[in-house]
């Protein structure tokens, strides 16, 4: 008898290593749920392109008078998405993420569980995940947000109450921005990664990513979100270029309709060296308000484009630095669009609208290396030697004496640079998406009541399963995309 050389082995290991029983006794009718084309669903008809090139993909609304795609994407929305570092893709419940690293996913294409280990995990989404009530939101200094309501503010720590992750004590050291009142001034706000850009509406190809929403290369794409502007507003986004070249993008503000952001506009275009905000007239023309020379190094940034109606002034501002202050010559329409433009490829991790004129005060941006620093509903500045809260007021010292502080009276507070630490980030670490929430954690298990793991930031947490939306994996190197078939009538620029 022959006997069998040891790398025969190999891959008798991985034929059997295979879930063929769930795959070869998958239900006809739902088998397109792992990725299989269905040539009846318009839906998937550019899945292969958009998956394949590893590029860019498609992400636009559906045609409301479609019904038939609508339930189509209902049906595949209606669970939880499951991605390896390899781009296989599987759908369905994530019923647990065990201790022994092992994550269980259960659907009806499937018989018995799905077993897939962590360690090869890129991403999941979870259906179904809701957004926070809080209005105050907590921005560490490694980058985690959490969204909830801050009950006390201490010499040692923040204390935030979440309905995703409970209550939360934050070390100060930890802490580098507070927002107060996040609802009272939020009137657009930041789409999810899980896949919900609500109530921004993408147009072009575009991809998600752990970073953000990516557009593609010589693609024409916006952002868009339906909003009146009778009053001053702020337009704040987050973005950044890729390997070869710098951000540059479009801010617009009082746009009148969905399909350009001329006629009646302004707008500010900052990139390629330069910035320049300019008013678009009724005869597709354009009139010049500022611009001027760009001198940044940075590729990652912060862009803020305000507009006050009533002054008919407008500002812009780039990582904390005001480029301009200009005034437009004549009095324009009353908005009711707000839109960003990236030209070239960039990816956007943030966008929000706020009311009023909103400074910089982000984290590490303004910020005094002794000194607290507490910005007040008036648009007030106060620096402060020492902060307390309790009972819904503010005990502030300053230089000048103690003052007393309603809590709807502070707008943010820029804790002070000294003392702040770093958490050392892991490729073991996972990111988290809850209920608005973003933790990084050392994931430890996932039920189907919670998931629990470890925070540098938070300690041990135990957050809420039905406010998860989204975990993102170390190991993830290939961004996530959402390939959906573009109505005819959407709009191109």
């Amino acid at each position: 008898m022959n006997k069998l050389h040891y790398g025969c082995w190999i891959p008798l290991a991985i034929f059997l290593a295979v879930p063929w029983g769930a795959l070869l006794h998958a239900d006809p009718a739902q088998a397109c749920e792992i990725e299989v084309e269905d040539p009846d669903d318009p839906w998937d008809q550019d899945d292969d392109e958009a998956e394949g090139d590893g590029e860019d993909c498609e992400l636009v609304e559906a045609d409301d008078d479609d019904e038939d795609a609508t339930a189509r994407t209902a049906r595949k929305m209606a669970s939880d998405v499951v991605r390896t570092c390899q781009g296989d893709v599987l759908r369905g419940t994530v019923k647990s993420i065990e201790a022994d690293g092992n994550l269980r996913l259960a659907g009806g294409q499937y018989k018995g569980d799905v077993v897939v280990s962590v360690a090869s995990l890129s991403r999941i989404a979870f259906n179904g995940g809701s957004e926070e009530k809080g209005t105050d939101e907590l921005i560490m200094t490694n980058g985690d947000r959490l969204l909830g309501t801050v009950r006390a503010i201490t010499d040692g720590e923040v204390v935030m109450e979440s309905e995703a992750v409970g209550s939360v004590k934050v070390p100060r050291k930890v802490a580098a921005f507070l927002s107060i009142g996040r609802g009272k001034t939020m009137l657009a706000g930041d789409f999810t990664s899980s896949g919900s850009i609500e109530p921004w509406k993408a147009v072009g190809k575009w991809a998600f990513s752990a970073g953000g929403l990516a557009s593609a290369r010589g693609s024409d794409c916006s952002l868009a979100a339906k909003l009146e502007q009778k009053e001053a507003v702020t337009f704040i986004a987050n973005v950044a270029g890729d390997a070869d070249e710098g951000p540059e993008c479009t801010l617009a503000l009082h746009v009148r309709d969905a399909s350009s952001y001329g006629s009646g506009s302004i707008y500010a275009t900052v990139g390629d060296g330069m910035y320049q905000i300019c008013t678009a007239t009724d005869d597709d023309g354009t009139t010049s308000v500022a611009n001027g020379p760009l001198e940044t190094q940075d590729d990652q940034w912060t862009l803020r484009f305000a507009y006050d109606p009533a002054a008919r002034k407008a500002g812009l501002w780039l990582n904390g630095t005001q480029l301009c202050e200009a005034a437009a010559s004549a009095k324009l329409p009353n908005g009711q669009y707000v839109m960003l433009v990236p030209i070239g490829r960039c990816t956007v991790s943030s966008v929000r609208v706020m009311r009023g004129i909103v400074p910089p005060s982000e984290p590490g941006r303004i910020g005094q290396d002794e000194m607290d620093v507490i910005d007040l509903s008036n648009r007030d500045r106060i620096s402060a030697s020492a902060i307390t809260m309790a009972d819904g007021a503010f005990g502030v010292k300053t230089p000048f004496g103690e003052l007393k502080l309603q809590a709807d009276s502070v707008s943010s507070i820029v804790f002070r640079k000294m003392g702040r630490e770093e958490p050392v980030q892991s490729r073991n670490n996972v990111r988290v998406s809850a209920g608005g929430s973003t933790l990084t954690l050392q994931l430890r298990e996932l039920t189907a009541d919670h998931l629990t793991g470890a925070s540098q930031c938070c300690g041990s947490v135990k957050l809420r399963r039905a406010k998860l939306t989204a975990i993102w994996f170390g190991g993830s190197q290939t961004p996530t995309r959402i390939s959906r078939k573009k109505p005819a009538d959407d709009f191109d620029f």
